[in-house]
């Protein structure tokens, strides 16, 4: 969190607005319904949110 300058930026969004998708167990997450994210603007799953945020932090 603290290497991310721009908060402008999906994962930035993503922490800030929807941190309670990452206290979430696996087995709670919708991984097939999606649903509008706000912050981010985009619909798409719970699952798929959680992927993308990971994703970015291993780069």
């Amino acid at each position: 969190m603290k290497k991310m300058n721009d908060c402008h930026c999906r994962e930035y969004k993503i922490l800030k607005a929807h941190w309670r998708l990452f206290h979430k167990d696996s087995a709670d997450l919708e991984a097939a319904r999606s649903v509008y994210l706000r912050g981010v603007n985009e619909y798409m799953t719970q699952q798929n949110a959680l992927d993308k945020e990971y994703n970015s932090q291993n780069e």
